[in-house]
């Protein structure tokens, strides 16, 4: 069964990736290049579990095109080292997948107030792990501070706001050109991180080797540090020291209330502006007096409106209710849905449910149909277990499609809320649409895949690796319908 659920893991990526890649108006010569073309790719989910497929029957239309999935097995390693045992979902005689057509496309909503952040803890630090996407403009806030593992990519503008310190990763990549970091305390890049846009932080500012900058930097009371190879073009303004690292690039003018420093083929092509009892020592650039009356000013609001749970719900009641599909809107109690369940179907109205838990393996169909919304409230926890799977049925539709199916406008999630007074779980693999509201935690495990936005009232917020992030803004109203 582990080799079936990691093809499935496979389909999973890769229609989550030409979703993610429409959405971002990649093309479709660039979408087939990033899965590796027609060549043979192999990814693995952890040590022992991975998938492996092939794209075929490629067809360009100008931006657009189709292409079949000519190969994809799962597989799961031999512990006696033999060779690994797997389950083919397409080719190995088992034929191509439907011609997937790829068109570019997007779009947002309307949304209450929270939900403008696709990721948020307002109870604590947030923190996104290694490789996470995060897709369409949108923003970020940690009320403690901000944490981006390794390799995390925003495939469009963002907006980083940290209440605390900011830590950048290293090789973080951001793809956007107008994004936005306030870190109210220090903020830090690693080595290899490139960034367009504007930066402010109110404590000290750390460039690492070869970062290359583009935009206005503020360090509103604290001093800046550039290591060994760094670039930056733009404005850099320190209300302390500076310091310049071995071969760094400032291509724009400096101002300082501190001192500055520069080691060896350091290349400042601006003026460097400071105070008279300040110096400047090391550097090649020409120097001036601060103008008069300047001052740094800081260029972000770190004041927010913490959310809150929908007001004046009814009770559920303690009792275990029965795990039956369809689930029609209601009053319930636990529900516990066993392994394997499959298209539990839940439609436009409100459930109330007392906790509600999906073992491995199980999926659930949300039907749109009607053009309504669904509202989802848990009085306590909400865990969706391995590769759980969601399906819509979209305005005009009869049948249950896979969420990340061309035929789903991803910009229906924003119909679909859930509000949990406990903690939300998705575990490995597993998907969900629409935008969850959680008064505790929150935790997404590896190569989970959300089209929607998520908010933790206190936190804390656990993203794993390979998490992919679709935005769309919520449409709930604040009361149920």
């Amino acid at each position: 069964m582990r080799a079936y659920y990691n093809a499935n893991a496979g389909l999973n990526y890769i229609l989550g990736m030409q979703q993610a890649s429409q959405l971002n108006g990649m093309n479709f010569a660039a979408f087939v290049n990033s899965l590796g073309d027609t060549g043979d790719v192999a990814y693995n989910l952890d040590q022992s579990d991975f998938f492996s497929y092939r794209l075929g029957n490629i067809k360009y239309n100008g931006s657009n095109g189709s292409y079949q999935i000519a190969k994809l097995v799962g597989s799961v390693k031999n512990p006696a080292g033999d060779a690994p045992y797997g389950y083919i979902l397409y080719g190995g005689g088992k034929g191509n997948s439907l011609v997937q057509n790829y068109t570019t496309n997007g779009g947002q909503q309307n949304s209450p107030a929270w939900s403008k952040n696709v990721l948020s803890n307002y109870g604590g630090e947030l923190k996104v792990s290694q490789n996470a996407i995060i897709n369409n403009d949108t923003s970020i806030y940690g009320k403690t501070g901000v944490t981006l593992d390794q390799g995390v990519t925003f495939n469009d503008d963002i907006d980083i706001v940290g209440d605390g310190n900011v830590k950048i990763s290293q090789n973080a990549n951001f793809k956007g050109l107008n994004n936005t970091i306030c870190a109210d305390g220090n903020l830090t890049f690693d080595q290899g991180v490139v960034y367009a846009g504007r930066i402010t932080a109110t404590n000290d500012i750390k460039f690492s080797q070869n970062n290359r900058i583009t935009g206005t930097v503020y360090a509103v009371t604290g001093g800046i540090t550039c290591d060994q190879g760094v670039y930056v073009k733009g404005e850099l303004n320190s209300k302390n020291d500076i310091k310049f690292s071995q071969n760094t690039t400032i291509i724009g003018d400096v101002y300082t209330f501190g001192n500055v420093s520069c080691d060896q083929g350091v290349t400042i092509s601006g003026t460097i502006y400071k105070t008279s009892t300040k110096t400047v020592s090391g550097c090649s650039a020409k120097t001036d007096l601060l103008p008069a009356g300047y001052v740094i000013k800081n260029q972000c609001d770190y004041s927010v409106t913490t959310p809150t749970l929908t007001k004046n719900l009814p009770a559920t009641p303690p009792g275990s209710s029965p795990a039956v599909s369809p689930l029609p809107p209601g009053n319930y109690g636990p529900i516990k849905y066993d392994q394997n369940t499959s298209l539990v179907k839940l439609s436009q109205g409100n459930y109330y449910i007392n906790s509600l838990q999906f073992d491995q393996g199980c999926s659930i169909c949300l039907d749109l149909s009607s053009g309504g919304n669904i509202n989802i409230y848990i009085s306590d926890s909400i865990k969706l277990s391995q590769n759980f799977a969601v399906y819509i049925i979209v305005p005009g539709g009869s049948s249950c499609v896979p969420m990340l199916d061309k035929t789903v406008d991803a910009k229906l999630s924003a119909k679909v809320y859930l509000e949990t007074n406990n903690s939300f779980t998705l575990d490995q693999g597993g998907q969900w649409f629409g935008s969850i509201l959680a008064n505790k935690d929150i935790k997404f495990s590896q190569n989970a895949r959300l089209i929607g936005s998520y908010a933790s009232i206190n936190g804390p917020v656990n993203v794993d690796q390979g998490f992919v992030v679709t935005y769309i803004q919520s449409g709930y109203s604040g009361s149920p319908n």
